[in-house]
């Protein structure tokens, strides 16, 4: 079956897959570091003891 799809087609899926795969694991890690470089500016004043992840609420 896998046979009867072109190779131009079975490339795109591949590319396609991988790709998605790809911006799935380095999204939230992309994420993090903007939180790390940003988090200095946004805290001026506050104490610094705060943590930075994913988990951290939005204010």
């Amino acid at each position: 079956m896998l046979a009867l799809v072109p190779n131009a087609v079975a490339l795109f899926a591949a590319g396609a897959a991988a790709g998605a795969v790809a911006k799935t694991i380095t999204a939230p890690l992309d994420r993090v570091k903007l939180l790390m470089q940003t988090h200095s500016v946004r805290v001026v004043g506050e104490s610094t003891k705060k943590g930075i992840g994913f988990l951290e609420p939005w204010s």
